[in-house]
């Protein structure tokens, strides 16, 4: 019998864009996924084993609801698109090599890379202002779930996955759940923590 304190929801990394397989930085762009992400994505989607789902929530970009189609094809499910999951937003670096943005500013873009949180890119996204998005979103869609006894999945971009995941986890029930060549990820997450969760990005974005 399924626990009534916790609730499983696969977490879905959209397939890489055009930009992002030219070394690119992709950000909240609308691009759709490139032919060598979208095959890499759908040969991982037929070997995802799992129940199924009602409803598949994904970003606003092409790529993230290209790739939500696909998802909830899959299980039978409805798809429902969400602005709130979009991208992290990387303002003047997005569309930028990472070569050349490595060159330009070695130090930032370093520091970037190991600490996302300790650098803003120019007139771009807060870490701490996506994660409030973000997670705050998720919440409120895993308490509806519940409520309604529903199975659901996020699609969202890598960046935005990156950040699901550690809030994912940290209200986990299953510490290590189980992934799928970090596309695909089941996670059971207690309600009462994903509750504590939205209750902080409420107060972060007050």
């Amino acid at each position: 019998m399924a626990d009534a304190s916790a609730i499983t929801v696969l977490l879905v990394t959209t397939g890489s864009t055009a930009w992002e397989d030219e070394g690119r930085l992709c950000g909240a762009t609308d691009l759709a996924m490139s032919e060598v992400g979208q095959d890499r994505f759908v040969e991982a989607l037929a070997s995802v084993s799992g129940d199924g789902l009602d409803v598949v929530y994904c970003g606003p970009d092409e790529g993230s609801v290209d790739a939500g189609e696909l998802v909830a094809k899959r299980f039978g499910a409805r798809k429902r698109v969400v602005p709130a999951l979009r991208e992290v937003g990387l303002g003047l670096w997005e569309g930028q090599r990472r070569d050349d943005l490595s060159s330009r500013s070695p130090k930032t873009y370093k520091q970037w890379c190991e600490n996302p949180a300790s650098v803003v890119p120019p007139e771009g996204e807060t870490t701490g202002e996506a994660r409030e998005r973000i997670v705050g979103e998720m919440c409120r869609l895993i308490e509806k779930a519940r409520a309604g006894g529903q199975k659901i999945a996020f699609v969202v971009r890598p960046m935005a996955a990156a950040i699901a995941h550690e809030a994912l986890l940290e209200a986990s029930a299953d510490q290590e759940g189980d992934g799928q060549d970090g596309v695909f990820e089941w996670k059971t997450v207690w309600c009462e923590r994903v509750r504590e969760l939205r209750a902080t990005c409420r107060a972060g974005a007050a």
